[in-house]
């Protein structure tokens, strides 16, 4: 069960810096359109593009969370390998 609850938190934590980075690109998106000229505009789109690069990284790098949990077959080739050791 600690197998689930753990992954569970991992989901969480996950969904909570993707709203993260919504919020913020969001942000940055009005900055982009409420910039008073082009040159303000462009920093603010440098800005942004560098914000979403290093949060896209991240939430790739959360998306691979590998899960292994045993299953009912898992734990019964196991329970053979020991079987056939002894």
């Amino acid at each position: 069960m600690f197998q689930y609850e753990e992954l569970g938190e991992e989901v969480r934590n996950a969904l909570e810096e993707i709203l993260r980075a919504r919020r913020e690109v969001e942000e940055q998106t009005s900055r982009i359109l409420d910039a008073e000229g082009l040159e303000e505009a462009k920093q603010h789109f440098l800005i942004h593009q560098v914000s979403f690069f290093l949060s896209f990284s991240f939430i790739s790098k959360c998306a691979v969370i590998s899960i292994n949990i045993p299953t009912k077959s898992s734990s019964y080739t196991q329970k053979s390998k020991l079987k056939n050791k002894k």
